[in-house]
């Protein structure tokens, strides 16, 4: 049995957007959604693993999965006391979608982790008032229904194309908002950036490793074919422990602890994505 306290699926790698500030859009892997069989699979992976969170993003949108709300509602079946955090740009988080989604949960507590993308990777700016209205709409569902264990978390980046002024604006308006409503966790007004392996590239405010964020083996990442990998960074899918779908648990396992103990140790020449990561 794989051991970890944390799960992040990639239930899909598809996305509507392409924000300065993550990688997606240089992708050159296939874009797909994961298929029923596959999530079944992991279904069968996590059900045995005492996870304190499982997250349903890696690298895409997961409300547009098509079936979402279908995959939501088994995994709170099967993960019933363990915590579910959606991370979504809220376009597609509309009233009969969170509702759906919301009528699903048993005993998770469940966050939706909001991230308010400023701008394209041209520098064109996009219009959040879309998924603002969203967010403000399951604010008033959760208030009608009385749901208690939803709550959200809204975030901005700085990025080279937003002042500091946009930054204080946006973080004093969910602020605001917070103070009415329970259901807001935390407002995130985020200085930094991710380089993403040195795909990201900015004038400031980038995020320097000094050592492997993971190597404490406690995350679990899968891909959207099934693939087990190391880390969110892994774009490419460049280093793969195996394949839940043809590969032995055991030795997946063994694959990953193996690699996280030569993180421990710093000794990263031999991926050259850990390199970039940690350089």
């Amino acid at each position: 049995m794989i051991k970890a306290k944390h799960a992040q699926i990639e239930f899909t790698n598809y996305c509507n957007l392409a924000c300065v500030e993550c990688p997606h859009r240089m992708m050159k892997r296939k874009k797909e959604h994961m298929s029923r069989e596959v999530q079944q699979r992991v279904l069968e992976v996590l059900k045995p693993i005492e996870l304190e969170t499982i997250i349903t993003h890696k690298d895409g949108e997961p409300l547009l999965h098509p079936e979402f709300p279908m995959i939501f509602r088994r995994l709170c079946a099967v993960k019933p006391k363990t915590k579910i955090d959606i991370y979504t740009n809220a376009y597609f988080l509309t009233p009969k979608v969170f509702h759906e989604l919301g009528s699903y949960t048993v005993g998770n507590k469940v966050w939706f982790l909001v991230t308010m993308h400023g701008h394209k990777y041209d520098g064109t700016p996009y219009d959040f008032r879309k998924p603002s209205e969203n967010v403000l709409d399951a604010l008033n569902i959760i208030k009608e229904n009385g749901w208690n264990n939803i709550e959200f978390i809204v975030s901005a980046h700085k990025t080279d194309y937003v002042s500091q002024e946009h930054m204080k604006m946006f973080y004093d308006y969910w602020m605001s908002v917070k103070a009415h409503s329970k259901a807001i966790h935390n407002v995130h007004a985020n200085t930094h950036i991710n380089p993403w392996g040195q795909r990201i590239e900015m004038k400031e405010g980038m995020v320097h490793y000094e050592a492997c964020p993971y190597s404490d083996s406690n995350h679990l990442f899968i891909g959207v074919t099934g693939n087990v990998i190391p880390c969110c960074m892994d774009l490419e899918e460049e280093i793969i422990f195996g394949n839940i779908m043809t590969d032995d648990l055991k030795k997946i396992e063994k694959r990953r602890r193996e690699f996280y103990a030569v993180m421990v140790e710093n000794k990263v020449r031999e991926h050259e994505l850990c390199v970039k990561c940690l350089s």
